[in-house]
């Protein structure tokens, strides 16, 4: 039964919830079960956590690695640049601007 409780609050069941499904009042439930409600979240936090850090770095799922440099590393998409540019420039100071733009780290806010 504990087990139970313990994947219950990990998956986020409110505790009179689970308190319901064992019919145990609320007081019953944090008395004998105190510990499993206490550390479920963390533990389960953990170990998805732990899924995805493997995940991330299998090289099989791009998308976790991904996920994981933008959230835990301040990792960003590139903004879209944006260049205004007169009807009337040259079209080799066009291709010239692009060129210096594609080589750039220029960030422009």
């Amino acid at each position: 039964m504990r087990e139970q409780i313990k994947a219950m609050a990990a998956c986020g069941i409110e505790p009179q919830k689970i308190a319901l499904v064992f019919n145990l009042t609320h007081s019953e439930l944090f008395e004998n079960y105190a510990t499993e409600l206490a550390t479920a979240e963390s533990e389960a936090t953990a170990a998805v956590a732990s899924s995805l850090y493997h995940m991330a770095t299998s090289g099989k799922h791009p998308q976790a690695s991904i996920f994981w440099l933008k959230s835990r590393a301040n990792w960003k998409d590139n903004p879209e640049v944006v260049v205004n540019i007169d009807h009337n420039t040259p079209r080799e100071d066009i291709i010239k601007r692009i060129k210096e733009l594609e080589g750039s780290t220029e960030v422009v806010h």
